[in-house]
């Protein structure tokens, strides 16, 4: 309600629908504060306000969109056929990371300093529903943060009923703390390059067709320009809220696979 307020009360020349508009031209196509402010004809202070404020009100709005849906509450919803022979199935994660500049302070640096990107970074947990639509986004880390960590963190966890079961990468070693909930990991398995069996083989690429679709969800995450660009450091506070928006404007999107 306050923040509802809040964007009520903005002195701008612009109404609330064009402040809305502002706001998903900022994120889909994300030109600079300046561009996108003379395109709207208003200072970059207004601009500024207006996003910042709208972001927060949208994360609020559109959280219902990125519900963590048990299996009772999917039961009798179509599923893609490469999801449905799984039947306990409730979650595919993966990890992204954003590009951020590079902090004045080296232990920040240190915090943020991806080695898989070799970049800073802040790196942000994504599950996706059987039924092909993000369930979970966490908040945004700093880009040194292991994948077992963000999942511990994450409250990813708290939801989970026992005898689901979470499809991840091999790299997510999350065993021990899935089997504290009765969850089963379904992963591929790790394979030595002197040591590759036809079996483990088969299994890894039968998870990998079912996976790539996570892929293609984060691929549609940053379709938004906004999460593809370096983002400056005085958006700290509200990367995770802008990623959240972000995820529940896919949800209203096509679903990724055509369910016959």
């Amino acid at each position: 309600m306050y923040i509802h307020l809040k964007v009520k009360k903005l002195r701008t020349i612009l109404n609330e629908k064009e402040q809305l508009v502002f706001t998903l031209v900022g994120l889909r196509r994300s030109p600079t504060l300046a561009t996108l402010c003379d395109w709207f004809g208003i200072s970059c202070a207004s601009g500024s306000k207006i996003f910042i404020t709208w972001v927060l009100f949208l994360e609020k709005e559109l959280n219902f969109l990125i519900m963590f849906s048990s299996l009772s509450e999917m039961e009798g919803v179509a599923r893609p056929k490469c999801y449905a022979e799984i039947a306990n199935l409730r979650a595919v994660i993966d990890c992204t990371e954003l590009y951020i500049d590079k902090p004045s302070r080296p232990s920040s640096q240190r915090n943020t300093y991806s080695h898989y990107k070799s970049r800073n970074t802040f790196k942000v947990l994504v599950s996706q529903s059987p039924i092909c639509h993000f369930n979970f986004v966490s908040n945004a880390y700093a880009g040194s943060i292991s994948d077992k960590e963000i999942v511990q963190k994450s409250g990813f966890l708290d939801s989970f009923e026992e005898g689901d079961i979470v499809m991840a990468d091999k790299g997510f070693n999350i065993q021990d703390l899935l089997a504290l909930h009765g969850v089963r990991l379904l992963a591929p398995p790790i394979m030595r390059k002197d040591n590759v069996s036809a079996c483990a083989s088969t299994v890894t690429r039968r998870i990998a067709s079912k996976r790539v679709h996570i892929e293609r969800m984060i691929r549609k995450l940053k379709s938004y320009q906004i999460l593809r660009k370096c983002l400056p450091l005085t958006f700290k506070g509200y990367i995770s809220s802008i990623i959240k928006v972000v995820a529940a404007l896919v949800n209203l999107q096509p679903r990724i696979i055509k369910i016959y």
